[in-house]
């Protein structure tokens, strides 16, 4: 607990200090000046100090009077910051999506002026994470799932696509691959799903036997983090279509040969009777992942 005077007297003091008039502090605070110099004589008397030099129609700080002004200025200007900030951030517009790191990092940050343009007011704010995002507890207005998980009651779930996973490379890298001049190197992510297996390079055997020249692995402990070799040239990664779509319409990657995983399906998971924001970004993701489904990068 804080041992300080009232709120009032503290405000009713900054105005006469501020103005160095009863008169004019008492027109800011929409009271007379008595009452302003009767809660700054009642300051006086709690403080046991004398605040202001009185004189006829004109008043001035004692030494004290000055320090516990400056200290009110900036203590009154730190808590309007504050309010501000906070009537701020309730006229702002903002949806907050949990996702993992891949899938936020990979789709939804390079789209991101895309949905500025398609919602005019809204402002984006994402939460990156393995963890699933609780919707329940309102740490995210809307979550994007993998895999299927279990829809809790209360809850809804749109579909959004099924996923596949494909073989990527640089086109740098799959030109020295098959000039001879580097060995084939298969980066392995490790699966953060441990309730389901992780895609295997095994189901993609006959394709590898055809086009291997030599055999090396990369094993990294995340998804983004194999992308990223692929991207830097270090290997072919198994990545998910979904993610790496850009990265191929870019010409940044390529398919070295045939073949792919399916993959599971991403949903959409909100609060049955969800607000405006779930509902502005719910409707702009499923024409975004339509817009997908229907691109030639789909099929590729």
């Amino acid at each position: 607990m804080y041992n300080v005077p009232g709120l009032q007297a503290l405000r009713t003091f900054d105005a006469a200090a501020r103005r160095m008039s009863f008169k004019e502090a008492a027109r800011e605070l929409s009271v007379t000046p008595t009452a302003v110099s009767h809660q700054v004589a009642r300051l006086e008397d709690q403080l046991d100090t004398k605040l202001f030099e009185r004189r006829v129609r004109q008043v001035s700080l004692t030494e004290d009077g000055a320090r516990l002004a400056d200290a009110t200025e900036s203590a009154f200007a730190i808590l309007q910051r504050s309010v501000e900030a906070i009537d701020r951030r309730r006229s702002r517009k903002i949806v907050v999506v949990g996702a993992t790191n891949a899938f936020a990092s990979k789709w939804l940050i390079p789209r991101a002026s895309r949905f500025a343009d398609a919602a005019p007011g809204w402002s984006m704010s994402i939460l990156a994470s393995e963890k699933l995002a609780d919707v329940d507890a309102g740490e995210v207005d809307i979550a994007i799932r993998y895999g299927g998980d279990a829809v809790k009651r209360g809850q809804t779930a749109t579909p959004l696509v099924s996923d596949k996973y494909i073989p990527v490379c640089t086109p740098s890298y799959w030109q020295q691959l098959q000039a001879g001049g580097a060995p084939m190197r298969l980066i392995h992510a490790e699966w953060y799903r441990k309730d389901r297996p992780a895609p295997s390079w095994d189901a993609l055997s006959p394709a590898l036997e055809s086009a291997a020249n030599g055999l090396q692995d990369l094993i990294l402990s995340d998804e983004l983090s194999a992308i990223s070799a692929a991207l830097a040239g270090q290997g072919i990664a198994l990545a998910s279509a979904l993610l790496v779509a850009q990265d191929i319409e870019l010409g940044l990657l390529v398919r070295p040969f045939d073949g792919e995983i399916a993959g599971a399906d991403y949903s959409l998971i909100t609060l049955a009777g969800a607000g405006l924001a779930a509902e502005t970004f719910k409707s702009w993701i499923v024409g975004e992942m339509a817009l997908y489904t229907e691109s030639p990068a789909r099929s590729r």
